[in-house]
């Protein structure tokens, strides 16, 4: 990790407290320790890619595919063993109520399967919403409206309440996952 302060070899000033660096960005090094002490191999304060390195390590191959290049499953830009939004992860709620904030219910992890499927029903067993991504690159999230055949009005959300769910990946057989979510207004 990045520290804003390190003791390395001869460092100490007697002006700067602490020897703290004020643009840790620019001022600290990085290399990667080679573990020889006949070298002058310096830790790695500052790892820029977190890795990029050119060295993947077990951290940042989290599906144990190979290719830690890939484990970024909700394309956020943080790799899968940084990032607090697990991969499996789908949202217990969200509010359709037009503030901008929350309004549609977004599954980052199903950018990993371009070709999956949802189903939301209602607590009757009606289906409010169906959905095939069919390899679309911006998947159609679901923004509280019912679009199946029960719609009793096609300008409002759905009511407040508990709606449930049918995820098909589609992809490496993984099995369909099945749970619930909650519609807030």
């Amino acid at each position: 990790g990045l520290d804003d302060g390190y003791e390395g070899s001869n460092l100490n000033d007697p002006f700067d407290v602490n020897d703290e660096i004020d643009d840790p960005a620019t001022a600290l090094p990085n290399f990667d320790a080679t573990g020889d002490p006949a070298t002058t191999d310096d830790v790695d304060y500052r790892d820029m890619d977190d890795d990029n390195d050119s060295t993947p390590t077990a951290e940042e191959d989290s599906d144990e595919d190979g290719d830690p290049t890939n484990d970024d499953c909700d394309y956020d830009g943080y790799p899968n063993y940084l990032d607090v939004t697990p991969c499996d992860m789908v949202p217990e709620s969200f509010s359709p109520n037009g503030d901008g904030i929350n309004d549609t219910l977004v599954i980052p992890a199903l950018y990993q399967y371009p070709d999956f499927e949802i189903e939301i029903y209602d607590r009757w067993g009606n289906i409010v919403y169906k959905y095939s991504n069919k390899g679309n690159i911006s998947p159609e999230w679901w923004d509280g409206f019912s679009r199946g055949r029960w719609t009793v009005d096609q300008k409002e959300t759905v009511p407040t309440g508990t709606y449930f769910y049918i995820i098909k990946f589609n992809k490496d057989s993984k099995k369909p996952l099945a749970g619930w979510v909650y519609v807030n207004k």
